[in-house]
Formats: structure tokens, sequence, C-alpha cells
């Protein structure tokens, strides 16, 4: 469920520091409203920066006690997340149209389905989406790695 709320929030901010690079402005369903100047969206991928940071404090600290006391809801979830997101991450890819078109004003800033899903394939290929999914790869393996060393020290 994170994931998801992730992917989509950082596929929405992701899309808007595009748009500010371009120079353009969107509404809520990704239309091009206003033409303005070349930015910087250093506050936007900050906050993609703190989301993805987030994220992965999360699961590295449970969320209640009992959590803390045992991982096993924690390193389900974390694998969870993972699956969620690879699967995502791959399927985008994999469906991406990098076809060429012009632009008007009002007009979609890519042909999509719906807003949400623009939003989903936005994050599922931003960078920071790939990042946090290899950490979280990477804090499976961990957990997988001191769960054999606890059962052969049993």
């Amino acid at each position: 469920m994170f994931a998801l709320v992730y992917l989509l929030l950082v596929g929405f901010i992701d899309l808007r520091a595009y748009a500010m690079t371009l120079g353009v402005a969107l509404d809520w369903n990704n239309h091009m409203v206003l033409v303005t100047g070349v930015a910087s969206p250093w506050l936007l991928n900050l906050a993609v920066a703190a989301l993805s940071g987030l994220l992965v404090f999360w699961f590295l600290h449970g969320t209640t006690d009992k959590e803390r006391h045992s991982s096993a809801p924690q390193f389900f979830s974390a694998v969870f997340a993972l699956l969620v997101l690879l699967v995502c991450i791959i399927g985008f890819s994999a469906t991406k149209d990098y076809s060429v078109r012009s632009i008007g004003l009002g007009g979609q800033f890519e042909a999509q389905a719906s807003p949400v899903l623009m939003w989903a394939q936005a994050g599922a290929l931003s960078p920071a989406t790939h990042a946090v999914a290899a950490v979280l790869a990477v804090l499976v393996a961990i957990a997988l790695n001191r769960n054999r060393a606890a059962k052969r020290r049993s």
C-alpha cells in the first residue's frame, strides 16, 4: 500500500518537476495551463528525496512496538513493497511510448488514459524509485541473512 502511494506521489511531483524544467505549469489533470520561465525544480527534487527517505525509514523502523519486537511483519511488508515497485518499474518501462509529439497549450503533457496512470508511470520511471527499490532489495537481503544466521545458531 505504502509503495503505491509512494509511487503515485513521486510520479506527481516528478511530472511537475519535469514541466518546470520545460517552462510550463500543469493542472491536476496534467494539462498545460501556463507557459512560464524555465526554472530548476530543486524544491520538488528535495520533496522526492524526502519521500524516499521516509519510505526507507518506515521499513528500517517499525511503526508499532509490536513490529519492533518481531521483524516478520516488517520483512514481509518490505518484500511486498519491493515486489510492487519492481512490477511497476518493469511494466511501465516495457510499455512506455518514447515517440515525440507536439503539445499545444491546454493539451495533455503526454497522452495517457488518466492522470493517475500518468503519475504511476512517471513514478515508476523515476530514478528515485529505482534507488528506493535497490535499498529495499538490500534490506530484504540483510534480513534474510540475519534469519539464516539465527537459524544456524539455534
